[in-house]
């Protein structure tokens, strides 16, 4: 059992303590509100495009997020062979079929974009052939994921801006 002098003076040294931490607290520099440039989403590289070329670009986005979505949910239910229709009709994205939008659009793209570009079908490729091959949740997610990664660098790499 503590005396009362030790009591006392663990007090002390907690008080002490307390205000020492609440002074260098204080004593630091303040937090400046971010501003909108700070975001890494306002640093990213910008492609400059026209209303038509970026409509176009969004929409392919947008039938991604489609495709994803009829994926996942296939996935769910373990509809493995809408898995591998859906992933190889992404796949197949055929340079004879572009129309003149995109290919003015993709005079305009760094080699970058297309380094994810490429690779994002491909992986659709290899989720259609894990469905066919190895239809487990676990094999065709893993494929999935891998493929979604260049999404998500794609996206934290560019923007798509209009004049």
């Amino acid at each position: 059992m503590l005396h009362l002098s030790q009591k006392f003076w663990l007090f002390k040294v907690g008080v002490a303590g307390l205000a020492a931490a609440s002074a260098i607290s204080y004593a630091a520099a303040p937090i400046t509100p971010a501003t909108a440039a700070d975001y890494a989403v306002n640093k990213r590289m910008v492609i400059r495009a026209t209303a038509e070329e970026q409509a176009h670009v969004l929409t392919e986005m947008n039938d991604f997020l489609n495709v994803l979505h009829t994926i996942n949910t296939a996935v769910a239910s373990k509809d493995f062979e809408t898995v591998a229709k859906t992933a190889s009709a992404i796949a197949k994205h055929s340079s004879s079929e572009k129309p003149a939008v995109e290919i003015s659009f993709e005079s305009k793209i760094p080699q970058e974009w297309k380094s994810f570009a490429r690779p994002l079908r491909q992986g659709f490729s290899e989720v259609a052939q894990a469905a066919k091959q190895d239809p487990t949740i676990e094999n065709v997610m893993s494929k999935l994921a891998k493929t979604t990664q260049n999404c998500i660098a794609c996206h934290a790499t560019f923007k798509i801006v209009t004049p």
